[in-house]
């Protein structure tokens, strides 16, 4: 044998063998550095944008059962495994300079974030995150980090009151779909609207009942199937749109056995008040034989593509690969989590925050095990290829930064308008309502403490409802609510307000605007529950700004309240129509003049 042989099996040098695990060790360091960046900017929006997250916690551990995003902590733990899961195609990224643009779109989105947050806009806050987290990312590893990520930080809306504004589509398709089983099964029976009118009592499709949980979820479970296994975007829509079909499918008949059950047994069966995990169980039926039905489908592997310079010549059989039975087996423990995860907070009503949040430690736990026993390791560089360079003091100080600029960026604004609102938080006298005196000819002000016209409007910082009498005996109502700073707890266009009351003894036949001597106010027609009509102008004030429009005083509050939250109030007048309106619009068109209140 001759020297040559001998010195090719005696294997690499000692020099050689320490160069190639000073590399791997390189390359696991800046594995575990581009993912601490990552988790690091996950961190930081969690935290610096803290009325979101506040926000999300609340959604996520709503007590309710039918609450469509009570499986909001269990996405988070997916996005955040998806995110690890991410890491080598992250490591093999180009160390990124700086990225303007990527800067710029942050910023932009933080100010969006802050007039949203000021304008008590909690939807659109929410929906910013999200967007706000893949630009930091952009921003602080490059646009190639961030469109790898694009997928982890987008699953996330699965989460999110994006899927909200369907309720209503996904409940009328409901109702459709049930008069037409009761109409295929020959039951008795009517459909007036969403209610379901049998002889034994009536069963409502609520707005809980709609399957828009269900659909979320199945959409969810789909996609994350198709990114783990890869699917191509042609064949990953269908497969998405084919669970979504299927969840629908699913409600709808565990609706119809709802339905059949209150039909046959007169209303008396259990099912008639308790049918909430008959849908959950149907579900994760469906959803195996859906896991099954898709796991029988070939995958392409890279042996199926033939090499670009080889003759035309028979396909290769297609064979199974083997990441669709790891995307079967994830996938089936992600449903399964779900469902305990649900069963755990109807059994725990009470403990149900804590018991998630323990659930999400055990998770993350077992995230972080899985993390390290799956470190990066580099392969050997083969010949003529260039391995893992090392990065010197230089290379460190010029990756880093960006990173720098970018967290400074990402709390810039936020943590600007959290240090004015602190330095602001001193204590403030009463606000005080400043009522007119009455003028000629009339009596006031009074209590109006007989009157069926009882407004509602929670948190408010002064709010009151008095009334004006004239000699003649005819009357005018005024109201006067407002806020010194407007939050999602309370404020003028809150969902729990009311300007008619919540007693339900007043209700509207149309609105209008209308032109007076002051200016432009919306004018309500109402009806009392004694079939009394008379009517109520009303109009915001934002400052020194007047509004008809309660949007769009909410979205000029969130503007100028980025500097100072200004006052915000409502003022509304109201009085009779006795024979007809036109003589009670001139009323009130003079109390306008002389019996607005003002604040103090």
């Amino acid at each position: 044998m001759s020297d040559a042989t001998t010195s090719r099996n005696a294997g690499p040098p000692a020099a050689s063998r320490s160069i190639m695990q000073r590399l791997v060790s390189a390359a696991q360091a800046h594995s575990t550095r581009r993912l601490a960046v990552v988790f690091g900017l996950w961190a930081a929006c969690a935290a610096v944008y803290w009325p979101t997250s506040r926000a999300l916690n609340a959604l996520w551990t709503s007590p309710a059962q039918e609450e469509a995003y009570t499986h909001g902590y269990l996405i988070l733990l997916i996005c955040l495994w998806l995110t690890a899961r991410a890491r080598k195609p992250l490591a093999a990224m180009p160390a990124p300079g700086m990225t303007p643009w990527a800067l710029g779109l942050l910023l932009a989105l933080s100010s969006l974030w802050l007039w949203a947050w000021r304008a008590a806009i909690q939807e659109l806050h929410m929906m910013l995150l999200p967007l706000i987290l893949l630009s930091a990312i952009a921003a602080a590893l490059g646009w190639r980090a961030a469109r790898v990520l694009v997928f982890p930080v987008g699953y996330l809306y699965f989460a999110l009151p994006f899927w909200s504004g369907a309720n209503s589509i996904v409940q009328t398709l409901s109702s459709k779909a049930i008069g037409a089983l009761m109409w295929l099964a020959g039951i008795s029976g009517y459909m007036q609207g969403n209610q379901i009118h049998l002889a034994g009592g009536t069963v409502e499709i609520a707005r809980d009942c709609s399957g828009l949980h269900e659909f979320i979820v199945g959409l969810a479970l789909a996609a994350l199937y198709c990114k783990l296994v890869e699917l191509p975007l042609g064949e990953r829509m269908r497969a998405i749109g084919l669970m979504g079909i299927l969840s629908l499918v699913v409600n709808w008949i565990r609706i119809f056995v709802v339905v059949l059950a209150a039909y046959t047994t007169d209303m008396h069966s259990s099912l008639v008040r308790n049918h909430y995990w008959l849908g959950w169980w149907l579900f994760a039926i469906v959803f195996a034989g859906y896991l099954w039905w898709m796991g029988r489908k070939p995958l392409p592997t890279p042996e199926d593509r033939p090499a670009p310079a080889a003759p035309a010549a028979a396909a290769p059989p297609r064979r199974r690969a083997p990441m669709g039975y790891r995307a079967l087996t994830l996938t089936a423990g992600a449903v399964f989590l779900l469902v305990f995860w649900l069963w755990v907070r109807s059994s725990l009503a009470n403990q149900h925050y804590w018991v998630g949040w323990s659930l999400s430690v055990i998770a993350l736990s077992a995230l972080l095990w899985w993390m390290w026993r799956h470190r990066v390791t580099a392969r050997p560089a083969q010949p003529g290829q260039t391995g893992p360079r090392l990065e010197g003091a230089s290379g460190r100080v010029s990756s880093l930064a960006p990173i720098l600029v970018t967290f400074v960026a990402t709390a810039l604004l936020p943590v600007t308008a959290y240090a004015m609102d602190w330095s602001q938080s001193g204590a403030q006298p009463p606000l005080a309502i400043a009522w007119p005196a009455a003028p000629q000819g009339w009596e006031g002000p009074t209590h109006a403490y007989a009157s069926e016209w009882k407004p509602h409007f929670v948190h408010a910082s002064a709010e009151a409802l008095r009334q004006y009498t004239s000699d003649s005996g005819e009357s005018v109502q005024v109201f006067e609510v407002a806020y010194r700073r407007q939050t999602q707890r309370g404020k003028l266009l809150g969902y729990w307000n009311s300007l008619l009351g919540t007693a339900g003894d007043m209700r509207s036949l149309g609105q209008r605007i209308v032109h007076s001597p002051t200016g432009l106010w919306r004018e309500t027609h109402v009806i009392d529950s004694a079939g009394l009509r008379s009517i109520i102008w009303s109009r915001y004030r934002i400052g020194r700004r007047v509004f008809v429009d309660p949007r769009l005083s909410q979205l000029w509050y969130g503007l100028v309240a980025l500097i100072d939250p200004p006052l915000s109030s409502l003022t509304a007048l109201r009085t009779d129509c006795e024979a007809n309106c036109r003589a009670a619009r001139a009323r009130l068109a003079a109390a306008s003049l002389r019996l607005q209140p003002t604040l103090r």
